[in-house]
């Protein structure tokens, strides 16, 4: 039914425009000759302007006006000089040409029916005058009056009254200064308002006038701060009404040239009411039969969008022959109903014509029956058969009013030819499209093109969003990846435990979301609207990612931890986290997180002295977490790999899957613990050597140098990586235990110091040299579970500063 609502509104707007193709040109429509653009009122038959100063007439103009009211005859008197201009128009009040003493030519531009522009040259040349532009918007008239050679002019705004008045709304000057018109509530002038050419008021011309009883102005004065600027009178005579009688005779006898031309342009006159109300009814009815019809054929409007595919999916209507289809099939309708209204009255008209042609036959032959009778019925008469009488009486009444009886056949024939051309509107619609095709077109084609249009706008809409982000996740570094393996690509997500099965980006099934139509399922399309809350599924490790359904999104940054086993990597992590959290409060928050690794029960246990070792696995998910920083509109996703220290050692490492996600790693925390250090593989000072015999683990020890090695090999051969792109910071967990005090080094002390301990105190050189080829080396020494945790907070900040992270 909406649809149905929308093509009668817009055969009505064509019904309209039709009706309007043959009137006259009116003023509305750029007839700047009759009397109402004079501002006169009544029959006038001329108008004489006395323009006044210092007491004394120096100007005068008499306008002579036509019975019918526009103008015929100009004359200007001045200084003795006067201007004589004569004006002629064909049937229908159109303008034909000027001549006068300052017009050496004339010519004008119609356009479908309407004067559109005029050029006045006062040489035979052609080279000297002006030219005056009309131009209708709404119901106001611009005249537009520019010097053929400089193209300076004045731009003068007209409309009309509720009254129907014509008055001048505002004058413009070449120089953008301009005038306006005040009138009160008889719509008569009161001042005229002055401004400059950058809008600011300049000052007002008081105006006092008289009118008459045809309200035409009598008597006219401006004055500027009560000074007299203008003044004149105005004498009028009007037409008495045996004169315009006499002229509307005239009128209705004569056949002018001018209307017989465009009888010849074969314009035909606007149909009668009674056929515009019945080809308005019977094309709504045709249209009504013809949208039933297909509907019930062709389903116009079921699935209008589309179809919905197998799996529920739906691409959008603009992606969608079926739309366009339908639209055209809609338009044809609309074309298609028209005619036939049309065709259906010709039909209708032709039907009647007939019949009425066929009772002027049945009256001849009633005529030639009456002949017969009267003949026949006289001869029998004559013969004897007296009752013959009967026909010849019945004959002769026929024969004495065949007259009659021939004049009521022609006049039947006259009705039903009459009928036929009242009915007859195929010259009206070629008029129609002849004068007004392209504005008929253009609305009959609104609907398509605004169709395509919205069609067009929705697709780069959803190329820009799709872009949009792209070049966001490319610009803030945003590659979500698998938090198990570190694979970024082609992960499916899922909705209710299933695949989708359509990728989820600004497309073909949605902009901001795609919409499962069987199910009713909603999913958003882009990060910035929700789908960075959605689970996904590796395609390499066929894990789930994100089960919790936190907002994972921003900017990508990944950090390894690495160390033996029992060297307290894990203790340091999540009490560096802790940290981390304190110090940047609710804008560091964890994310994606499960039973093994939130950070807030990781943490209980660690203040409970429980052990938190990190299990042997094949695969590990990183510990993530989100950090907003002001005036960032990303924020970053931090990863924290935490992987067993089995996993570096040479004679053990037999998976390679479990170390992937190092293919991101920017920044490598390698742990030395000094209390496993195996001091018979290096050579450790004598002070340390005492230390450890006391404090070290006796039970377990590692080999420091085969765990770098380990890390290197990881790097460079199994997931393709170069050191020389990766920060290392290599750091001494359990500081608290007094082994830098045993060797006399101080608690807090610096980088160089810390180097210089692992180098010479732990016989660690190797590691020294061994970690050169790397992007940059930094050195730390923490405790995990000391009072004193600066240390500790200082490490994990100058992870942060060094991958880019603004504190503030």
């Amino acid at each position: 039914m909406r649809y149905q609502k929308i093509f009668i509104l817009l055969l009505a707007m064509v019904l309209a425009v039709a009706c309007d193709s043959g009137k006259s040109p009116s003023f509305k429509k750029g007839n700047p000759y009759s009397k109402e653009y004079f501002g006169i009122n009544g029959p006038v038959k001329y108008a004489l302007y006395n323009h006044y100063k210092k007491g004394y007439v120096d100007q005068a103009i008499r306008m002579d006006f036509s019975p019918e009211g526009m103008l015929v005859k100009k004359r200007t008197f001045e200084k003795g000089d006067s201007i004589v201009n004569n004006y002629t128009y064909d049937g229908k009040n159109n303008i034909q040409s000027i001549s006068g003493t300052d017009v050496g030519a004339y010519k004008n531009e119609f356009q479908k029916g309407n004067l559109a522009k005029e050029w006045f040259y006062s040489d035979e040349d052609q080279t000297e005058g002006f030219t005056l532009r009309y131009q209708v918007e709404g119901e106001k008239l611009i005249k537009k009056q520019n010097d053929i050679k400089t193209g300076k002019g004045v731009t003068t705004t007209y409309a009309y009254t509720s009254k129907g008045i014509l008055q001048q709304e505002q004058q413009m000057q070449n120089d953008g200064s301009y005038t306006k018109n005040v009138y009160d509530a008889d719509d008569h002038l009161t001042s005229i308002e002055h401004y400059g050419a950058s809008g600011a008021y300049l000052y007002k011309e008081d105006i006092n006038a008289d009118y008459d009883e045809y309200n035409n102005l009598i008597k006219y004065q401006a004055k500027k701060n009560g000074k007299a600027r203008a003044y004149y009178k105005v004498v009028y005579k009007y037409y008495t009404e045996d004169e315009l009688s006499a002229a509307n005779q005239q009128a209705e006898s004569t056949i002018t040239s001018d209307s017989a031309s465009y009888e010849d342009k074969g314009e035909a006159s606007a149909p009668s009411k009674w056929l515009l109300i019945a080809i308005s009814v019977i094309s709504l009815i045709f249209l009504f039969i013809y949208i039933s019809i297909a509907i019930e054929e062709w389903h116009l409007f079921k699935n209008f969008g589309g179809e919905t595919e197998i799996d529920g999916m739906r691409k959008m209507w603009m992606y969608n022959s079926r739309p366009y289809v339908r639209m055209a099939i809609l338009f044809t309708i609309l074309l298609a109903a028209f005619l036939s209204s049309i065709i259906l009255l010709l039909l209708f008209g032709g039907v009647v014509w007939v019949l009425f042609w066929a009772i002027k036959l049945i009256f001849w032959a009633i005529i030639v029956i009456g002949w017969i009778c009267l003949v026949g019925g006289i001869i029998g008469t004559i013969g004897g058969a007296f009752i013959c009488l009967i026909p010849a009486v019945i004959g002769g009444v026929i024969v004495a009013f065949q007259d009659t009886l021939k004049g009521w056949g022609e006049l039947f024939v006259a009705w039903g030819s009459e009928f036929l051309d009242n009915v007859n509107a195929i010259d009206w619609t070629i008029s129609i499209y002849e004068n007004y095709g392209t504005t008929i077109l253009a609305i009959a084609l609104t609907p398509l093109v605004c169709f395509l249009l919205l069609a067009i706008i929705l697709i780069v809409i959803s190329t820009l969003l799709r872009l949009y982000e792209f070049a966001s996740m490319k610009i803030y570094n945003v590659h979500r990846p698998c938090p198990f393996c570190g694979n970024t690509h082609d992960f499916k997500y899922m909705i209710d435990g299933e695949e989708w099965s359509i990728p989820l980006h600004p497309g073909l099934y949605g902009i901001l979301h795609q919409t499962n139509h069987d199910t009713g399922v909603r999913v958003p399309t882009m990060l910035m609207n929700g789908k960075a809350k959605l689970t996904r599924k590796c395609p390499n490790c066929e894990r789930l990612v994100n089960e919790g359904h936190d907002k994972t999104y921003g900017t990508d940054i990944h950090i390894g931890i690495v160390g033996a086993r029992s060297s307290g990597k894990s203790y340091m992590l999540y009490s560096g986290l802790e940290m981390l959290s304190q110090h940047f409060g609710d804008d560091f928050e964890q994310t994606d997180s499960d039973s093994n690794n939130k950070l807030a029960d990781v943490t209980k246990r660690i203040h409970n002295g429980d052990g938190i070792q990190t299990a042997v696995k094949n695969r590990y998910k990183a510990i993530q977490f989100k950090l907003k920083r002001k005036w960032r509109p990303v924020p970053y996703h931090l990863f924290f790999y935490d992987v067993a220290g089995e996993k570096f050692n040479a004679s053990t490492n037999k998976s390679q899957a479990a170390l992937e996600f190092y293919n991101k790693v920017k920044t490598v925390v390698f742990i030395i613990d000094p209390t496993m250090t195996d001091i018979d593989k290096v050579v450790p000072s004598d002070a340390f050597t005492e230390w450890f015999k006391k404090h070290g683990n006796q039970s377990e020890k590692y080999d420091t140098e085969g765990t770098l090695s380990e890390l290197k090999n990881i790097l460079t051969q199994q997931v393709g990586r170069k050191t020389k792109d990766i920060d290392i910071i290599i750091t001494c967990t359990k500081k608290d235990l007094g082994y830098l005090e045993n060797s006399n080094y101080t608690y807090d002390l610096d980088e160089n110091m810390i180097k210089k301990f692992i180098s010479e105190e732990l016989g660690l050189a190797n590691v020294i040299n061994s970690v050169s080829d790397f992007k940059s080396v930094s050195y730390a020494a923490v405790s995990a579970t000391a009072e004193d945790r600066s240390a500790l907070e200082e490490l994990f900040l100058n992870i942060l500063k060094q991958r880019g992270i603004k504190m503030d």
